[in-house]
Formats: C-alpha cells, sequence, structure tokens
C-alpha cells in the first residue's frame, strides 16, 4: 500500500484504494518497488523480498501519516497529528512495524478515534494546488 494507491474521496468522507496491478499473495515475492516511495517499505520486506500482511499494515500507517502531512518515510507522523493519533500511528508505522495487533482491530481503533478526535464524518473541501 503507497500513496498511489489512495484515492480520496471527498463525497464518501474516504480513501478508496487502486491500481493494485502487483498485488500477491502473503509470502509471494515481491515484484516491483515504486522508488519514489521507497522510504515506505518496511526494510524487513525490502531484504526478504516477500510480501506480508505485517508489511501491508505497517505502509498503511505510512500512508495515514503522510495523507495527515508527513513524509511517510520511516513512519513519522506530523506533529500537529493529535496525540492520540499518533500515539496509535507511531507504533504501527515505525521501522519495524512494532505492533503486531490485528489489521481489523487497529481499523476498528482508528474509526473510533478519528471520531472521538473529530467528530462524525462531515464534508471539507480540499483546495487542490
Amino acid at each position: 500500500v503507497l500513496p498511489c494507491h489512495l484515492l480520496v474521496q471527498n463525497g464518501e468522507h474516504g480513501v478508496r484504494m487502486v491500481g493494485f496491478g502487483c498485488a500477491e499473495t502473503e509470502g509471494s515475492p515481491l515484484r516491483a518497488v515504486v522508488t519514489k516511495f521507497e522510504g515506505f517499505y518496511p526494510p524487513s520486506m525490502l531484504a526478504r523480498e516477500r510480501v506480508s500482511g505485517e508489511a501491508d499494515v505497517v505502509m498503511s500507517a505510512r500512508c495515514i501519516a503522510y495523507l495527515l502531512g508527513g513524509s511517510g518515510r520511516g513512519g513519522e507522523v506530523p506533529s500537529t497529528v493529535p496525540a492520540p493519533l499518533a500515539e496509535l500511528l507511531d507504533p504501527t508505522a515505525s521501522e519495524d512495524g512494532a505492533t503486531r495487533e490485528d489489521p481489523w482491530s487497529l481499523r476498528k481503533r482508528l474509526g473510533e478515534l478519528a471520531k472521538e478526535l473529530f467528530g462524525p464524518p462531515a464534508f471539507h473541501p480540499i483546495a487542490m494546488n
């Protein structure tokens, strides 16, 4: 999961994942690396050159950090992100993917936390420069 796979949908208040021409099953060889986003890949994934569910979670968290204004490389979460959200993203997006929490429970916690911090989904226009 890389930023180029994310399509932000204003009207639906969400993000759709697109463009998975190199998607593989867990344990399969890594067929391609997008060099522009090389910092999004966990080093363990590049070293093993194998696809893993843990790497997907780490890369997803890095994409969220990127969408929130961070570089996404190495999992840096911008200082402007509210502390409770940063505390969830930091270990998930870390270099080694420290959290081994189930992706579905992470998704649920993220949704609950977002609602707590930002309220229910609402339309906010995005200025595209």
